[in-house]
């Protein structure tokens, strides 16, 4: 348990165990393993079911590999690799069903699409299974097996095993991922952070997938300046596993080196040489997945970028036809999955356009910012919105969505919203109009009207307006995810999401203690904290900053409300507790 500056215990998840940083016990997967030969120890139910996942999870999200290709890879893989029977004591005798549906319903959807007949299953039963190959085929689908197998784990998600309990004042901002993790096996030896083999082994069965990653990723580590679709294709792949664990900084890494290969795949002259079909749309599609992965982590790294953003203008949007055919379980359409896709397209356009259009620095360093060019911006995402069909549309005062996809486009938006008037925000609270109001005492409280509507009332009309929607933008933004029907939240940047949330907290509580209180109901204020208390410490596990923000916001709360938040009666309602 963290403790806070005042050595009260920060409050844990009620129910959650884990071995994570915290001392209690998490997850536990036995299920799949591979060592540094290519010797893999993962059963045939378990390989489809964490296909199953990923499809059911990350595809829709980025649907940028070929289906019927990924059906063949899985196909060969599962005959060449695995076991679908096995002697006393190996994996497959302790497979479990997938978390969300029975396993009858999920062998029905994956055996018949991989060609996986019963006399397969018995020529593959017993004989000796060769080591796994080292070459990019490999890597591609070792990355999403590894994406699957860790989508579909419970909350909380684990972290590493440590040793001992961490304090938040002893916190170091390290990676929750072993470190080394590509010359470990590039080197063909333990690098010295491997060596306890007891801690390692627990670690690879604590994380789902994470040495299908690690080989994966060693694969990848010998072909350092390869180009071409499928290494572009691997290290999205691999920088979205690392966004699994919140490791954003190795997630960039993946992505930029992704987005680098792209660049050299789509140069002009040879993307427009391309004949309109599978292969063009293929490239088209990782473009679009580099760009705004890329551009996801960049709004809240201060890394540098790869460039990919200056070719936009000229690439086409990839159509979706040979990268989204869902499982029979599998509710929405493919061509839904594509209007959300081109939606979160748009908006990240916009998004990346902000910094340049809104923000404008004068010689002397003082930042301004202009209501034109806000509301130039704020009429092309009202515009966006009003020409949605209208199965996207949605009121402000609705419930949060409860399909991933739908709840993913809201929370850009409001956060995009929110993004656009925060600098009128910070403009109020700090600014002139903020030194005027405190240097000038209120001589009336008329027809009861308290300091802070007086003062609120004192700002310009549009300055109010940019002001309410700053506020609304942060609360909707931030509960987006809420009422989506999974397991767990699963995205491709959970640090993102987290730490976007922690800050829309303290513009909030900043507000609610300043003069501009009114922009901020008590109520919603104190909800909205301890909801956002309990998200991020169910993320705890994999992120020492995670747990600083859980502890900071923590503290903000008792300082607000002079009592320890109270999680035990408190549920996100995305979990179903």
């Amino acid at each position: 348990m963290l403790d806070t500056l005042d050595n009260s215990p920060l409050p844990l998840d009620p129910g959650v165990c884990s071995h994570g940083p915290d001392g209690c016990r998490v997850g536990f997967d036995g299920e799949v393993d591979i060592d540094m030969l290519g010797n893999v120890k993962l059963g045939g139910v378990a390989a489809q079911r964490y296909f199953g996942s990923y499809l059911s999870n990350m595809s829709k999200l980025h649907p940028f590999l070929d289906r019927n290709e990924l059906d063949n890879k899985v196909n060969r893989f599962i005959q060449s690799y695995c076991h679908f029977n096995s002697s006393s004591g190996s994996v497959t005798d302790c497979v479990q069903p997938a978390r969300d549906e029975p396993p009858s319903k999920k062998r029905r959807s994956f055996n018949g699409s991989l060609g996986i007949h019963s006399e397969d299953k018995e020529t593959c039963c017993n004989s000796p299974r060769p080591r796994v190959d080292r070459n990019i085929h490999s890597s591609i689908v070792l990355l999403f097996l590894a994406l699957g197998a860790i989508c579909e784990a419970p909350t909380p998600l684990s972290g590493s095993i440590m040793n001992r309990k961490i304090g938040y004042r002893g916190q170091r901002t390290k990676s929750p991922l072993p470190a080394h993790i590509e010359t470990d096996y590039a080197n063909g030896a333990l690098s010295p952070t491997m060596r306890n083999e007891d801690a390692n082994t627990m670690n690879n069965q604590n994380i789902p997938g994470i040495t299908l990653y690690r080989y994966a990723t060693g694969i990848l580590s010998h072909l350092q300046g390869a180009n071409e679709l499928e290494h572009v294709q691997a290290g999205l792949l691999a920088g979205l596993y690392a966004g699994q664990l919140a490791h954003p900084f190795q997630s960039h890494s993946w992505i930029s080196q992704a987005s680098r290969a792209c660049q050299v795949l789509t140069r002009p002259k040879r993307y427009e040489s391309l004949n309109q079909g599978s292969v063009k749309d293929l490239h088209s599609s990782v473009y679009w997945a580099c760009l705004e992965l890329e551009s996801d982590l960049l709004a809240g790294l201060d890394l540098p970028a790869s460039g990919i953003s200056h070719s936009e203008g000229r690439m086409h949007l990839p159509k979706g036809q040979f990268t989204i055919s869902l499982p029979e379980h599998f509710s929405t359409s493919p061509s839904m999955i594509m209007m959300f896709y081109y939606a979160q397209i748009h908006l990240r356009k916009i998004l990346n356009r902000v910094p340049t259009d809104l923000y404008k620095i004068k010689k002397q360093g003082e930042t301004l910012w202009s209501y034109t060019a806000q509301g130039a911006l704020s009429e092309n995402l009202d515009l966006w919105r009003r020409s949605l069909p209208d199965s996207m549309q949605w009121k402000d005062t609705d419930e949060p969505a409860n399909e991933i996809n739908a709840a993913h486009m809201r929370a850009t938006y409001y956060g995009a919203l929110y993004i656009i008037h925060r600098p009128f925000l910070y403009h109020a609270l700090h600014g002139t109009y903020a030194l005027n109001m405190a240097k000038t005492p209120t001589t009336s409280l008329a027809n009861g009207s308290t300091a802070a509507e007086v003062q609120l009332r004192a700002l310009p009309e549009n300055l109010q307006d940019a002001c309410k929607i700053c506020i609304d933008s942060a609360i909707r933004s931030t509960v987006a995810f809420d009422c989506v029907d999974t397991h767990r939240l699963v995205v491709t940047n959970i640090f993102g999401t987290a730490h976007s949330q922690f800050g829309n907290m303290l513009v909030l509580s900043a507000t609610y203690m300043s003069s501009l209180s009114k922009l901020v109901a008590e109520h919603d204020l104190e909800r909205i904290l301890k909801r956002t208390i309990r998200f991020l410490v169910q993320n705890g596990n994999i992120s020492p900053t995670i747990r600083a923000d859980a502890r900071m916001l923590t503290e903000i709360y008792q300082k607000i409300f002079h009592r320890a938040p109270d999680l035990n009666n408190y549920t996100l309602r995305m979990n179903h507790q």
